[in-house]
């Protein structure tokens, strides 16, 4: 299937309408729940943390918790420098078929 679409479309203008931005405010996490996740974590004998887009307002956060953990992070494509690639916990991006990431996960 084509689609073709007049270089003129590209170039005209209208006015429009824009919407209202809505704020949003996550729930608060469930303290029981973030204690067993905390336990969890600090009993794990081999931790690794996953880093996608829904962390980067964490970046900070997540970096101290690598350190605490002493636990590599691995990020998605979206995730991309929400822990520098520099840092020395860091793996860089997700990859099972990366050496480095197999073994860690295997």
């Amino acid at each position: 299937m084509v689609v073709e679409i007049a270089s003129t479309t590209f170039a005209a203008t209208a006015e429009v309408a824009l919407l209202e931005s809505e704020s949003y405010d996550p729930p608060p996490g469930d303290p029981d729940r973030l204690e067993h996740a905390a336990r969890l974590l600090g009993e794990a004998k081999r931790p690794l943390i996953w880093v996608g887009l829904g962390a980067s307002d964490a970046c900070v956060e997540i970096q101290d918790l690598a350190e605490h953990l002493q636990a590599p992070v691995v990020t998605t494509r979206q995730g991309k420098g929400i822990v520098s690639h520099r840092h020395p916990l860091s793996l860089g991006m997700a990859n099972p078929a990366y050496k480095g990431h197999k073994t860690w996960l295997d």
